[in-house]
């Protein structure tokens, strides 16, 4: 496990908590999600560059992190970075879909959370409360 690694797991916990994986959450998670890993294969971004993006606040955490310690994300995690024009823009960009920036800085403080993980494809010109392509059951966090 890389440096980065460890700290995204320590920040993990610190913002979500501590929740054990069972071996049927990490069935799901796989089924649902894709490893960071996985997630940057073909990319041109790093798996260590994401986490570094992830600690500077410019991209969510991992959705969970399996019993092994692997991050899991969603499969789509750098698509909206995609669309705001680069990592770098994402921030402002997602905030800019708020009248009110309160709400808006709100939300992305959710995002960056990790917490959103009943999101298939996080799309806000969708709505701002509907962000939803479609929701897959999610087993609560237990721990």
């Amino acid at each position: 496990m890389s440096e980065l690694a460890r700290r995204v797991a320590a920040r993990y916990v610190e913002v979500n908590g501590n929740h054990l994986m069972t071996p049927v959450d990490d069935v799901y998670v796989d089924r649902h999600f894709v490893t960071l890993d996985e997630l940057c294969v073909g990319r041109d971004e790093t798996p260590d560059q994401v986490r570094a993006h992830m600690l500077a606040g410019r991209l969510p955490l991992p959705g969970y992190l399996r019993s092994d310690g692997v991050e899991m994300v969603p499969a789509d995690l750098l698509d909206l970075a995609g669309r705001a024009g680069g990592i770098e823009r994402l921030p402002a960009w997602f905030r800019s879909w708020w009248a009110d920036q309160g709400k808006a800085a709100e939300e992305w403080r959710s995002y960056l959370s990790g917490q959103y993980v009943c999101l298939r494809s996080v799309r806000p010109g969708h709505s701002h409360t509907h962000w939803l392509d479609g929701v897959a059951p999610v087993p609560p966090r237990t721990g």
